[in-house]
Parts: C-alpha cells; structure tokens; sequence
C-alpha cells in the first residue's frame, strides 16, 4: 500500500481550491477513458477520507466506479483503496492542469484568476 506524499496532498489542497469537483470527476473521467486499459497493477493507495478535501474525495470516488477502487468502511474511518498506477496518472494530469491555469502571464505576475473560464468547459481534453 502506498501513501500519499506530502507534494501529492498538497497539489490535491490547491486542485480542491481551484476545481469543482464536477471538474476534477471530469478530467478523472478523461483520464480513464484515455489511459492504457485498465488492469490493477497490484499496487494501491490507501487514501483516508479524512486525508483530502471533500471534493477531491467525492471525485475519486469516480474511479470506483470504473472497478479502479474500492471503498472500504473501517472502525477509524472511510478509506478508498485506489490503483496506484492509474491514480499516479490523474495526479500528473491534474499537476499539469495547475501549473497551466496557474502560469505567470507575460509580465511575470501570476494570475489572480484563472485565464480559462475552465468550469464552463466539458472538459480540457
């Protein structure tokens, strides 16, 4: 079983800032529907409900229904058992996202406000 890193729970912090989670399921949902078929590497994350913010959480819970995940009810908590390799995926598409939205404008200052209107989008892909 695999753990968040550190980095990994921050950028989930700022995509939960920056997205709906109509947005990250989304872009969850364009990942899977794109990556290589979909087979569990025999590697998981073990992500505690308590560890994301709501909407990252909700959003993840999309790959359970792709049979990517699976829900578990323990005494300390809810937890989702996630492939790693798939989650690894929508970790760096959603890392790339950022960094695009977020990007310094011309003059070296970054943007207040997103430069897409990204919520009224179906989806970046």
């Amino acid at each position: 079983m695999k753990n968040l890193s550190s980095d990994n729970r921050a950028m989930w912090l700022k995509a939960s800032t920056e997205f709906t989670a109509k947005s990250l399921r989304s872009e969850i949902q364009e990942v899977i529907k794109w990556a290589p078929s979909l087979r569990r590497s025999g590697e998981d994350y073990f992500i505690s409900r308590k560890s994301i913010p709501a909407n990252v959480w909700e959003a993840m819970c999309e790959i359970e229904e792709w049979g990517m995940a699976d829900r578990l009810d323990e005494a300390e908590g809810e937890y989702l058992r996630i492939d790693a390799s798939l989650l690894d995926l929508v970790m760096e598409t959603i890392k790339l996202l950022l960094k695009v939205l977020l990007q310094p404008q011309r003059d070296g200052v970054v943007a207040e406000r997103h430069r897409l209107a990204y919520d009224d989008c179906p989806t970046l892909v």
